[in-house]
């Protein structure tokens, strides 16, 4: 898989776009105004995957192509919502030291195919929000606003109105239109199809990534209090 990758020289403030692959790892880059050689890394995230699935959504939008983005997209969210799930269980069950086996990947995918239900983004990021924060989706973010100052919202980035974080906006603007694409073999979407349903996509992952780090403070802090009951 192809994608680009947003780059911001540190010498000369260019930004311009490098390629990258698949999984693999990134190449140095080259700015094109100064020369200088950028060594890349991936961002600290819940799906290395989802991050350059989006990547790639965001190539074909600005290519001019409206519907691989929409069908990146959708993919990114599954994705990240998939992992950050089985992550949590990994982690959980590898605490103290377990090696984490493949029967018992098995085990915590068919959990999660079972807590899904019959499938759809609600469902499945209403089962991945109560794993993670124990409230539904669309209850953390109300939550998460309300105890948010605009900073702290843009910097998780989420900048749009709060209703365009929630699972009945993210499906109608997303995973619809994905349908139509997978079930009805509707290929004829407008860049504005295809701008919203990234967005969608943009503030879903936002969403889930605010609630790995809220899991991870959580469970740092149940290690801290671990540790100084065992002194």
């Amino acid at each position: 898989m192809k994608f680009t990758v947003p780059v911001s020289c540190s010498a000369c403030k260019c930004d311009f776009k490098t390629l990258g692959y698949g999984e693999l790892t990134f190449p140095p880059a080259i700015c094109p105004q100064c020369g200088q050689t950028i060594h890349l890394i991936d961002p600290l995230t819940i799906s290395i995957v989802a991050e350059r699935l989006l990547y790639r959504s965001q190539a074909e939008l600005e290519s001019g192509d409206f519907t691989m983005p929409i069908i990146c997209s959708a993919m990114a969210v599954e994705t990240a919502l998939t992992r950050v799930f089985l992550k949590w269980r990994e982690i959980k069950h590898g605490f103290p030291a377990t090696a984490t086996t493949e029967a018992d990947r098995k085990t915590w995918e068919k959990e999660y195919r079972k807590g899904v239900g019959k499938g759809g983004f609600a469902n499945s990021a209403n089962f991945v929000s109560n794993y993670l924060t124990g409230k539904s989706f669309d209850d953390f973010v109300d939550d998460f606003v309300k105890r948010s100052k605009t900073v702290t919202l843009i910097k998780a980035g989420l900048t749009g109105a709060e209703t365009h974080m929630k699972t009945a906006h993210i499906s109608s603007e997303l995973f619809n239109r994905r349908n139509r694409i997978m079930h009805w073999g509707n290929v004829k979407y407008e860049k504005d199809d295809a701008q919203k349903a990234f967005v969608a996509a943009l503030n879903s992952f936002a969403v889930l990534k605010v609630m790995d780090k809220e899991k991870a403070d959580v469970f740092d802090r149940e290690l801290r209090a671990m540790s100084a009951r065992a002194r």
